[in-house]
């Protein structure tokens, strides 16, 4: 029974009354709600900025901050093309938000079950995550442009048979 509790990283089954669950519902509960629907937590992704900043300098962090966000009042256009060309280059960019999605949702399976009403309740626990992801989006675009943006610039690129750049070493580069 002790190796089973382990595996399952939980409390076994048959050892669980029904008080330990209504504990651990609520206990699970108030973990997911309190750091899904808190806006502080969702604002904390902003400060890995700070790690940016010291990974590729401030100079490229501005290069990928106006590529992902400067002229927002006059360019959506060409935003909108830095946003598509980093999620076309990088596979955890255009994965974020779905990736982040997916592994809520399987702490909300764990926690709450997937049946019925609870499933429905589980999707709306789930859902109150997306600021997070949205929000780490906003950080990582900024980093990936300013990556591959000082990448391009200290020569992480080759030319192939036909003369065109080929960026896969400065794509790898802001991936990292």
């Amino acid at each position: 029974p002790w190796l089973h509790t382990i595996a399952n990283d939980a409390i076994a089954m048959q050892e669980q009354s029904h008080i330990d669950a209504i504990m651990k519902h609520v206990r699970d509960g108030t973990s997911i709600m309190a750091m899904g629907l808190n806006l502080g937590t969702s604002v904390m992704q902003l400060f890995g900025t700070f790690t940016t900043i010291d990974a590729i300098g401030p100079k490229y962090w501005l290069i990928g901050l106006g590529k992902s966000y400067g002229g927002l009042a006059h360019n959506w256009r060409g935003i909108a093309e830095n946003w598509k060309f980093a999620n076309e280059k990088s596979g955890e960019m255009r994965h974020l938000t779905s990736v982040f999605d997916r592994d809520i949702r399987n702490i909300e399976n764990q926690a709450f079950g997937k049946l019925g009403v609870r499933g429905t309740l589980a999707r709306g626990r789930q859902d109150a995550f997306l600021p997070i992801a949205y929000m780490q989006k906003l950080v990582n675009q900024s980093t990936w442009h300013g990556a591959y943006e000082k990448a391009m610039d200290e020569g992480r690129w080759e030319t192939d048979s036909d003369g065109n750049i080929d960026d896969k070493r400065a794509v790898n580069y802001a991936y990292a």
